[in-house]
């Protein structure tokens, strides 16, 4: 599990673009310096429109893309990001910033207190740019590897599930988009059965 730049126990730099191809490019970096793995990619949210923006060599040495309500399309960018958008950056940095990080102090996901306004704006305003391009659908559904897609029941509604008929497809009941926190014990044996198919 990687700390994107700008987030968690990752640098926060000042001249970062902290949009999502710059992102990609950062974990590519990080990617070329290990031993070349054979990779699973299990990508949550943010992380799922980052993964879909690596480069096609990079994407050679990938086994499979678990997407986890990664963003796809228009409608995968609820009230957090297109609200955090909805404002100008110093609206965002001096009141909306300090309110979410109060409301989401106990959250298992959304760590505010250990970002910045920075970082936090302009990444949600590149993810909404991509999530309404349709191209991050368009680049799921091409990938050469194995696909999947984790949904939690409480969102077995959202528009994304009709387009993408090309991937399997994993409910996580009693659950929402924080999957993993809210109900990991079947979140994680379903995303081993996936990643182990092969080897049954």
């Amino acid at each position: 599990m990687i700390d994107f730049l700008g987030f968690g126990k990752s640098a926060k730099p000042e001249n970062f673009s902290y949009n999502m191809e710059d992102q990609a490019g950062i974990i590519e970096e990080l990617l070329s310096i290990l031993p070349v793995w054979d990779i699973h990619i299990a990508a949550h949210s943010m992380a799922g429109a980052i993964a879909l923006l690596f480069k096609p060599g990079t994407y050679s040495h990938i086994i499979s893309f678990s997407n986890i309500e990664g963003n796809l399309i228009s409608e995968d960018c609820g009230m957090l990001s297109r609200g955090i958008t909805s404002v100008p950056f110093d609206e965002f940095k001096s009141v909306m910033y300090n309110k979410q990080v109060i409301e989401f102090k106990d959250h298992h996901q959304l760590r505010f207190n250990e970002t910045n306004p920075f970082a936090v704006y302009n990444s949600a305003k590149s993810l909404v740019n991509w999530s309404d391009s349709s191209e991050l659908l368009n680049k799921f559904r091409s990938l050469g590897c194995r696909k999947s897609y984790f949904f939690g029941e409480e969102n077995e509604n959202m528009e994304v599930l009709k387009k993408i008929d090309f991937a399997q497809k994993y409910m996580v009941s009693k659950s929402g988009h924080g999957m993993m926190t809210e109900n990991p014990n079947e979140f994680y044996s379903k995303l081993a059965e996936f990643i182990n198919v092969e080897n049954n």
